[in-house]
């Protein structure tokens, strides 16, 4: 069943070679008392016979609306002329892809359009209400849409054809005609699918990807024209705002205005109530790119200084930078960052110049790791506030020590896992390891990591950690050995006490005595202590490192 009857008619039928007969009032009066009039018996029966006609003569007329009748008896025959009374309760909907109509030809041919979709949308709904079995509403449904789209794809070739000009779009009547049908018809597409949406078997297709399988990629080329367009309007913006700035200014000076910028918009953006548009969120990108990219020239003229020409003071200046952007995520700068590959482009860097580094520094390993790592869990605790895992909080204690010139090599592969089945026993994975490049890179000491919140006599957890460490990890026998504690208790003091007992109760059995000492930062929230032991007749010690994480 074709329900297309108007749409046929403009772009196949009799309307199509006399497009110009509408340019004058008789044409226009023909065509509106074709659509709009329809003749009616007069007798006694004219109230009941004229209700009947009304569904036919305003499609979208609905239960509660209001209407005038004008008789003109005078005429032959007579006139009766029916006007829909507006509701003032009823806000009008504007479309706002299809513009105002350039003459009264485009607006009666507008006006035809509209009562044409309304029709439509009433037979389709009829239909599928009186509709008796599926299959018929899939044929139905299926039919008037390949209908629907040959008719859209002839109106979109005809529009071809009446153009004069590049730019004739919306100021030529005929070429507004032929926009409104099809603009119409993509509705009409996207009505019958909502309707039928359980009875059709193909994907649902939406407004874009109608136009751009209709309109020889429509869509998709306004698309990739706004966009030109948009980024266009932006490097203007941009221009005037560094010319506000001066031509003087530095790439810190211009970073930190972009970052005041974001910051005032942000705030604008926030104190909007209701809608708040694209554009909004447009500015907010773009602010934000601009500081990306400048904050990435500053950085990478920094950390490729060609005054620096050492591999490791390269490689300290890059982990050092690096450092201080991860341990401040909360930024306006770092999350700009992050939305580029800045990081990924530094982590490459990083990686290349540590094996570099492990291949030709040859400095003898630091002594006094245990002071050195209590300076770096206080740079850590100072942190506490980020929401991080145990395996992002060695990230930063590795960082920190590689800083200090430590060969780390975290996370490596070593020693025996944690399987107490020694079938199933592979090779380990380290938190921390610290390796000698002075002794044949052998493994100077290990860094087990261990984030609590509590510590009982039934605690198996901490037992194990120190376990791996000793017994799996250590496979040499290293003088010391650290063991650092995330206390995330609210009761740190409560909890360090509980941890010494346990262990010196739970893991070394009251073989070996708990040696509490001052942390040489003399912080409260840093704990520290160690056990002694033998080892084939070598003196081990094992250290504790207790840091206080909890925010409250």
């Amino acid at each position: 069943m074709n329900e297309f009857k108007l749409y046929n008619r403009i772009i196949n039928g009799d309307l199509r070679p006399h497009l110009k007969s509408y340019d004058n009032i008789d044409g226009l009066s023909k065509i509106e008392k074709e659509f709009f009039s329809t003749e009616i018996i007069v007798d006694e029966t004219l109230p009941d016979n004229l209700l009947r006609h009304f569904p036919a003569l305003v499609p979208s007329l609905k239960h509660g609306d209001e209407v005038n009748l004008a008789i003109e008896d005078t005429t032959t025959p007579p006139q009766i002329t029916i006007t829909l009374i507006p509701n003032e309760k009823e806000e009008a909907l504007i479309n706002l892809d299809i513009p105002p109509p350039p003459d009264a030809k485009s607006e009666l041919f507008l006006k035809i359009i509209e009562f044409e979709y309304e029709r439509l949308k009433k037979a389709f709904l009829d239909f599928f209400n009186n509709a008796k079995d599926a299959q018929s509403i899939s044929f139905y449904a299926s039919q008037n849409i390949q209908i629907a789209k040959i008719i859209a794809r002839e109106a979109h070739i005809l529009k071809r054809k009446i153009k004069t000009k590049e730019n004739d779009e919306f100021d030529n009547p005929n070429v507004y005609i032929i926009e409104v049908v099809k603009k119409h018809l993509i509705y009409l597409l996207i009505d019958i699918q909502t309707l039928f949406n359980p009875f059709i078997t193909f994907k649902f297709q939406n407004e874009g990807e109608l136009e751009d399988e209709l309109f020889e990629g429509y869509h998709s080329k306004m698309k990739k024209s706004v966009r030109s367009l948009s980024d266009k309007m932006n490097k203007i913006h941009i221009a005037r705002l560094l010319k506000e700035l001066g031509e003087d200014a530095t790439p810190i000076q211009i970073r930190d205005f972009f970052v005041e910028k974001l910051v005032m918009h942000i705030a604008a953006i926030k104190e909007k109530k209701g809608y708040i548009n694209n554009h909004d969120y447009d500015l907010k990108r773009l602010y934000t790119t601009q500081i990306a990219k400048v904050s990435e020239q500053i950085y990478t003229a920094e950390i490729f200084n060609p005054d620096k020409i050492d591999l490791l003071e390269k490689y300290e200046k890059v982990l050092e930078t690096i450092t201080k952007l991860r341990l401040n995520t909360d930024s306006i700068e770092y999350k700009a960052l992050a939305e580029t590959d800045f990081f990924q482009k530094m982590q490459i860097q990083l990686d290349s110049w540590k094996e570099l580094i492990s291949l030709s520094y040859t400095a003898p390993v630091k002594e006094n790791i245990f002071k050195d790592l209590q300076n770096s869990l206080i740079t850590i605790q100072s942190r506490k506030n980020l929401s991080l895992t145990e395996d992002q909080w060695n990230d930063y204690i590795c960082d920190l020590l590689r800083m200090q010139k430590y060969y780390i090599a975290d996370q490596s592969r070593s020693g025996n896992s944690g399987s107490s089945d020694k079938r199933k026993a592979t090779s380990g994975e380290l938190d921390i390891t610290i390796r000698d490049i002075s002794n044949n890179g052998n493994v100077k000491t290990i860094i087990e990591t261990l984030k609590i919140e509590s510590c009982g006599k039934k605690d198996t957890v901490i037992k194990m950690h120190i376990d791996k460490l000793l017994n799996r990890y250590d496979t040499g026998g290293n003088k010391e050995n650290f063991i650092i504690i995330l206390s995330y208790a609210k009761n740190f003091s409560k909890l360090w006490d509980a941890y010494k007992f346990y262990i010196s109760d739970s893991v070394f059995k009251g073989d070996m005595d708990f040696v509490e000492l001052d942390p040489i930062s003399h912080k409260a929230d840093l704990k520290t202590g160690y056990n002694t032991f033998q080892r084939h007749n070598q003196e081990i010690r094992l250290y504790h490192l207790f840091l206080n994480m909890n925010n409250d």
